[in-house]
């Protein structure tokens, strides 16, 4: 049997590990300065280690995503702040505030650099330098497993180099496992992903074993998009294994608070300290350009589809205004002056905080459609009505990656139900912060699908 090659990984959260443990140590000596209680510099380690097994704070891998980083640390981080003044409650030790705020700070902010440094530095070094590679191979022939040929190809930075794309027999139309075998033995292979579509039961079970036997990583490629849609769990009934539908964050009771509060505050803040002095100035300025009233309001479907009134400022002229008009398209006649830039600039969607504040919407979730397009897509694209899951939101993460507005084409709804979907089933905190921020970048800088 050949030993796994190439797990330079391996060493790496070792180094992590031991950075950490002289970050805490040092800061906590200087900080602190307790000298003479040794048993307190081992119980400060003890729990951030002890934490980071609960957290999983070190298994961080070469795909995993920045927001999940920061969503992991900041996790841990808190845990062990709560540690640490129960440790110094239960000794009644006494401290200053402005050293342990001092301590608590620079602590945090230097493993959190560290942290984000050494991932950053890796993906650096896989791109310049060609190290800390994974070679892979992918077995079968499948539109996943191109994609996930084109994944490799265009990311350098995650380290995967494909060696070889071992496809069915073209008269057998079987994968020949001793072609596999031999990278798998001789060919110096690390990780080998096989297409479930391209593969019997029994060829998976030989892959399985040859891999294990070998010491290598072997992932296996879904085609069925239905499943890769959700987030799936692997539970037992006895010894009988079972594929179970995940529920998503929001699901949770602590996490759909948090996202509550969330938005109760954000809407407050912006409508006292931003909606309270643009209102006027709008308001004039809409009055000004065209006649009619200053605010729209349209039904909308929102959670588990129930309608409620979705308001915004009316930005097209009065006669268009109707409950089932035509989406707005470029150079549209139908939109005011003012509107125009009302819509360039999102600003027409700020009355949509009231709707967040009473709770018909968050900020961030997948945005509405007008009734008569929801029962239209419906029909038309698979999975459509998971995106009433959760709250619709005044922006989403598909509209921070280039689909709002406009449906041009059938791809344009179709990707935007795949980026709601994975907004629904990977939510977080610093998620909703992040999409939050682009729509503001784009909100000043333009975008060219806002008209």
């Amino acid at each position: 049997m050949n030993r796994k090659i190439g797990r330079y990984s391996y060493w790496i959260k070792y180094i992590v590990v031991g950075l950490d443990f002289l970050t805490i140590f040092t800061f906590s000596f200087w900080f602190l300065q307790l000298q003479l209680d040794t048993y307190l510099y081992l119980l400060l380690l003890a729990s951030w280690f002890i934490i980071a097994k609960y957290t999983s704070f070190y298994k961080v891998y070469r795909f995993t995503s920045i927001i999940s980083i920061f969503q992991i640390f900041f996790k841990q981080y808190l845990i062990y702040l709560l540690c640490f003044f129960a440790l110094f409650g239960f000794f009644e030790i006494p401290f200053q505030k402005w050293t342990v705020f001092t301590y608590a700070i620079v602590l945090g902010s230097t493993l959190l650099i560290i942290k984000v440094l050494i991932f950053h530095l890796l993906k650096e070094y896989r791109l310049h330098y060609g190290g800390n590679k994974r070679h892979v191979i992918v077995v079968g022939h499948s539109k996943a497993s191109f994609e996930l040929v084109d994944f490799f190809n265009f990311n350098p930075e995650y380290g995967y180099y494909l060696k070889q794309i071992i496809e069915p027999d073209p008269l057998t139309n079987k994968i020949n496992l001793e072609i596999v075998r031999e990278y798998i033995q001789q060919k110096g292979i690390d990780e080998i992903y096989c297409s479930l579509k391209s593969l019997d039961s029994t060829q998976i079970s030989t892959l399985f074993t040859l891999a294990n036997n070998n010491f290598k990583t072997i992932k296996f490629i879904p085609d069925n998009h239905e499943l890769l849609l959700r987030k799936m769990d692997l539970q037992y009934y006895g010894i009988l294994p079972l594929m179970t539908v995940n529920q998503t964050p929001l699901d949770n009771l602590s996490n759909a608070m948090i996202k509550r509060l969330f938005d109760v505050f954000f809407s407050l803040f912006v409508i006292l300290f931003v909606f309270s002095w643009l209102f006027p100035l709008i308001a004039i300025c809409i009055r000004m350009d065209s006649k009619g009233p200053i605010f729209f309001k349209q039904k909308r479907n929102g959670l588990n589809y129930r309608e409620f009134y979705c308001y915004k400022f009316r930005s097209l002229y009065v006669e268009d205004t109707e409950e089932a008009y035509k989406p707005v398209t470029r150079k549209d006649q139908r939109v005011t002056l003012v509107g125009g830039f009302l819509r360039s600039t999102s600003l027409d969607e700020l009355p949509q905080f009231f709707n967040v504040l009473i709770g018909n919407m968050s900020v961030v979730g997948p945005r509405p459609h007008a009734l008569i397009y929801n029962q239209e897509y419906t029909k038309k694209v698979k999975n459509f009505m998971m995106r009433h899951l959760i709250k619709p939101g005044i922006t989403g993460m598909a509209q921070t990656h280039g689909y709002r507005g406009e449906i041009e084409n059938k791809r344009d709804i179709v990707n935007r139900v795949k980026y709601d979907i994975f907004y629904i089933e990977n939510w977080t905190l610093l998620l909703d912060m992040k999409i939050i921020f682009i729509t503001l970048i784009n909100a000043f800088t333009g975008d060219k699908k806002a008209y």
